[in-house]
């Protein structure tokens, strides 16, 4: 067994591997590679989020999460995918600005690493507030335009199944954190 990559998951060095490649329907004669036959294949690549990327966090109203560090999902889609701007990337489709606030659309596009195709995902929308509130003081965000090109991008993201253990709630079993903590 080879060198297991951080986007590896458990259950794919599990597998044993078959010789022979299956058959395409219809096609008695041709072969594809079992990644390109697998729908779930980028999703699970992409969904095991390493703890130390994570972080809790508490919204007004009591609402807590685990909040992703955007740096490490940019890393994660480079060793997948190659470099930003070459493997993949993303594009603003539009914005706007209601309540005080910045809404940014965007989308991202991949290159198949199997069939090396151009893809994308479905448009999504972030925002940020451009007022913040400290220490009782309003003050304009100078970031609020990139912080919601960093959640529309993110929502993106989780389309193709990056930390998508953190989205669904894994990461709230502590048994599952140390299982992520054991393999990063």
């Amino acid at each position: 067994m080879g060198r297991m990559s951080k986007t590896d998951t458990v259950a794919e060095t599990e597998k044993t591997v078959s010789t022979a490649a299956p058959k395409i329907a219809g096609s008695p004669n041709a072969t594809v590679e079992p990644a390109a036959t697998d729908p779930m294949h980028l999703w699970n690549r992409l969904r095991r989020t390493d703890p130390k990327a994570t972080k809790p966090f508490t919204r007004s109203g009591g609402f807590r999460g685990t909040q992703i560090d955007p740096t490490w999902r940019l890393m994660m889609m480079t060793e997948v995918f190659g470099p930003v701007g070459k493997g993949w990337g993303y594009e603003q489709m539009d914005w706007t600005i209601a309540e005080r606030m910045v809404f940014i659309c965007a989308r991202v596009w991949y290159l198949d690493p199997e069939t090396g195709e151009k893809c994308w995902t479905g448009p999504q929308w972030g925002g940020t507030e451009m007022v913040r509130r400290r220490n009782g003081i309003e003050a304009p965000d100078d970031e609020c335009f990139k912080m919601s090109m960093t959640d529309a991008v993110g929502k993106c993201l989780v389309q193709l199944g990056l930390a998508a253990d953190v989205h669904m709630g894994q990461f709230d079993d502590s048994k599952y954190r140390e299982e992520a903590e054991a393999f990063y």
